[in-house]
């Protein structure tokens, strides 16, 4: 059987976390802030632990360059017709990692799309998504997404739509690109899964989460919307206040735990829909809401 072959946004994320990770403890996030008018700014930051990169043979001087004007005007075309780049900045995380901070503005979120690598810009974490998400532009080294695979928006007289991709296409397999688990994500019916090696006891499957504990360590990823203006209701899964988590996965609790991967493999045979976003909300590490749409209405 095809493994995740049901559910290619959730092997989109899964890749995109797992290529961050891998290439050095990553730490990014984006939050959308949204006004009721359908403006706002997205605003992206990015983190690499330099000392691991150096370690993994990274001998550059920035192994997380800040983007240039150029780039940044390019990830901003990516993200829709309108959009501008409001700031651009090398910055540090809580944890004195090196990175940078980008904020985008918009004026007509209908016209917003966001893809999960869209802003790692010319990184080397960028460059390890190569590999699974195709469309990589050679004049500028950007990766770009297939329209199918980007996060989409609908505001309507103060009523926010959020639209994940729906699970219809295929895209590259996530078991390539688990450290010693290269089976191209393929599994006969009675070979297991990358996840499930990881799992059990699988000698190569514990091979495999020490070398993702080690290089995962710290690394997480983040998509939030953060409307600007006052919330009437929502139905998103996961809202503190005014802050709505689509995403949040922390790499460290989730290859610390071999169940969590035992989840993993069962979502990836899983044919219900709703079943697998039940496994997925065991999961964890991962708070996840792909919810057809997620809604936000203002007061």
């Amino acid at each position: 059987m095809k493994f995740f072959s049901r559910t290619p946004f959730f092997r989109m994320l899964w890749a995109t976390m797992l290529g961050l990770g891998l290439s050095g403890c990553f730490e990014m996030s984006v939050v959308l802030g949204v006004r009721k008018d359908g403006s706002g700014v997205v605003h992206s930051r990015n983190y690499l632990d330099a000392s691991l990169a150096k370690m993994m043979g990274d001998t550059s001087e920035d192994p997380i360059p800040t983007p240039t004007a150029e780039e940044a005007d390019e990830m901003a075309a990516m993200l829709g017709e309108g959009v501008t780049v409001e700031s651009v900045r090398k910055s540090e995380n809580k944890a004195g990692w090196p990175g940078y901070e980008v904020v985008f503005a918009f004026s007509d979120i209908n016209t917003l799309k966001l893809a999960p690598d869209a802003f790692a810009g010319k990184t080397k974490a960028n460059k390890a998504l190569k590999g699974s998400v195709p469309n990589e532009d050679s004049a500028s080294g950007m990766v770009f997404q297939p329209e199918d695979k980007f996060v989409t928006f609908q505001m309507k007289d103060g009523a926010l739509q959020v639209w994940v991709p729906e699970p219809n296409n295929s895209l590259g397999e996530v078991g390539q690109i688990v450290p010693g688990l290269g089976n191209g994500g393929e599994s006969g019916e009675d070979e297991p899964t990358p996840f499930a090696k990881m799992a059990s006891g699988d000698p190569e499957g514990q091979i495999a989460l020490q070398m993702m504990s080690t290089m995962t360590k710290g690394a997480r990823i983040g998509f939030f919307i953060q409307p600007i203006d006052a919330v009437a209701e929502s139905n998103a899964k996961h809202r503190n206040g005014n802050l709505i988590t689509i995403l949040m996965a922390d790499l460290t609790r989730l290859v610390e735990k071999p169940e969590n991967f035992a989840l993993m493999d069962e979502i990836s045979k899983e044919p219900d829909e709703a079943k697998q976003m039940d496994a997925f909300g065991r999961i964890d590490g991962i708070d996840i809401d792909l919810q057809r749409p997620i809604t936000v209405k203002f007061e």
